[in-house]
């Protein structure tokens, strides 16, 4: 099997092996131009290559038919003392397997006994909500921030020859969950304050071209964190619920964090990262900074309702031209159940002044098949587009139309995934009643069938990881879904459909901050 091409970047960062008391390979479970879009990606090996007795070495799923081996000196996965998995996305966890298995390393935890095989960690998201449906492959999981824990994994894999055999010692951690030991509870953590973390300032830039198919989602540019967790608590959403409370950064801070970072890295683009960026209290002058500096910027996803002119003015004037907006639905009413709370006036507003000020190319994020949803709120979607869609954005209007998927620690965590029939009527109404009066307008859905399985692991147990190894094994696809759901025995209806407010559910033993009883209490006040 062949070995990875190695890719062009500016601050590799090399240390000599034989120096290194511990080697860590940090991977991201899909392609490099996707992983090297993560912050987390540059967070944590900056955070391993802080400790100067450390070597940390980032590893990608292969584009092609390949060995996966390190970036930065191309060492197969088996040489390492320390596997760690970044998990963001469900849909990532055959990759997982699969790249151990191309290792050659036994993708079951209790197959890797043996001291020649490396510790395998995971961590993100995915992990800190529902890890079951992949726990069988981890030796050890962290629940939360990685800041608390970083520093005693080390330190526990620096002081034994074999670590895998003494990981009891790490039983009552807070944030380390272990799976092949009995935890009742485990309990998160989280960093409180964000000015006392480090950042990584001298990060690594690909040096290729920005049509280039390994070039990240931002191109060439400089990730700066000014934010974690979300304070909205919307009831379909992952983020608001399993990375409480909101933290930023000072301003003064990131203004630091600025200046040194874009004369480190040579580029001429800040991105912000935050789950929440509108709610900075201070972003307005941080927008401003960054232009001023003859910089440019990029944001994601913005709240309606925090949008004013000289933010926008400000976007615009940093060379931006598209900005994104997610009303999520068409109604105050239906966006009120779900606790979103902007208003279509909102929603109105905001694309007016982005019009204004410069605004060329806007995007809208709707979900369907929320719970509650009526036809009066698809209906509501097709006015609120044909509203503002009369604003004549230059580069014009582009809507990313989703379906609901239920998701561990959220108010809608006991609600079903939509029937597949439903939710292509309702894409067909959508579609249909759209093209008349914008037929240029750009519409993208996810596909259905790819939702269903997103559910099926958001919501599942450690019986799905002999069916996420069978589809590992062979072509990823939907069909090989069906088979390996089919040859386990497996419904998947029956971990899609709605539960019980009184289940016991796969992820009850994981600990986030706020209890169980809080969102049972959230979800009954959408039937009142």
């Amino acid at each position: 099997m062949k070995t990875m091409k190695l890719i062009k970047e500016r601050n590799l960062v090399r240390k000599n092996w034989r120096k290194m008391d511990l080697r860590v390979a940090l991977c991201y479970p899909n392609k490099y131009h996707i992983g090297m879009s993560s912050f987390a990606i540059h967070l944590i090996q900056h955070l391993f290559n802080s400790r100067n007795n450390v070597v940390c070495e980032r590893v990608f799923l292969p584009y092609t038919k390949a060995q996966p081996t390190s970036i930065e000196s191309n060492q197969p996965l088996k040489n390492f003392d320390l596997i760690g998995f970044s998990v963001q996305f469900e849909t990532d966890y055959p990759h997982i397997v699969k790249m151990l298995l191309d290792s050659l390393i036994p993708p079951y935890a209790r197959e890797r006994d043996d001291k020649e095989y490396p510790l395998v960690i995971g961590g993100g998201p995915c992990i800190s909500a529902n890890p079951e449906p992949i726990t069988d492959f981890f030796d050890l999981l962290v629940v939360g921030d990685i800041e608390p824990v970083l520093d005693k994994i080390i330190d526990h894999c620096l002081k034994f020859k074999n670590p895998r055999n003494r990981l009891n010692e790490l039983l009552d951690m807070p944030g380390v969950y272990l799976p092949s030991l009995n935890q009742d509870t485990i309990k998160s953590v989280w960093v409180n304050e964000m000015d006392n973390i480090l950042h990584p300032l001298q990060q690594i830039v690909p040096l290729v071209e920005r049509k280039d198919k390994v070039s990240p989602a931002f191109g060439k540019t400089f990730l700066m964190e000014i934010s974690r967790g979300c304070s909205h608590g919307c009831r379909f959403c992952l983020i608001g619920y399993t990375n409480r409370p909101y933290r930023e950064r000072s301003l003064s801070v990131l203004e630091k964090i600025v200046d040194k970072g874009i004369e480190l890295t040579g580029v001429k683009k800040v991105s912000l990262i935050g789950a929440a960026i509108s709610d900075y209290k201070r972003l307005e002058d941080l927008c401003w900074y960054i232009v001023n500096s003859g910089l440019n910027l990029s944001l994601s996803s913005l709240r309606t309702d925090r949008v004013t002119p000289s933010l926008i003015e400000a976007i615009t004037a940093s060379g931006q031209q598209t900005i994104a907006f997610a009303p999520e639905t068409g109604t105050n009413t239906l966006r009120s159940c779900t606790k979103k709370h902007m208003t279509n006036d909102d929603i109105a507003r905001a694309a007016q002044i982005s019009a204004e000020y410069g605004i060329k190319h806007l995007k809208f994020y709707y979900l369907i098949g929320l719970p509650k949803e009526e036809e009066s709120d698809l209906n509501g979607i097709i006015e609120q587009v044909k509203e503002i869609s009369q604003l004549k954005f230059k580069r014009g209007l582009s809507l990313s139309i989703n379906p609901f998927v239920p998701k561990a620690h959220t108010p809608f965590q006991w609600d079903p995934h939509p029937p597949i029939e439903i939710l292509r009527e309702k894409k067909r109404f959508l579609e249909s009643a759209l093209r008349k009066f914008a037929p240029k307008i750009e519409l993208k859905f996810l596909d259905f069938r790819w939702s269903k399985i997103q559910a099926l692991l958001s919501r599942g147990d450690r019986n799905l990881s002999k069916v996420i190894k069978t589809v590992a094994e062979g072509q990823i696809s939907l069909g090989s879904w069906r088979k390996a759901l089919s040859d386990a025995n497996i419904k998947l209806e029956e971990y899609i459909n709605r539960f019980s407010l009184y289940d016991e559910m796969p992820w009850d033993h994981i600990q986030l901050n706020f209890r169980r009883e809080s969102l049972i209490k959230e979800r009954r006040l959408v039937e009142n």
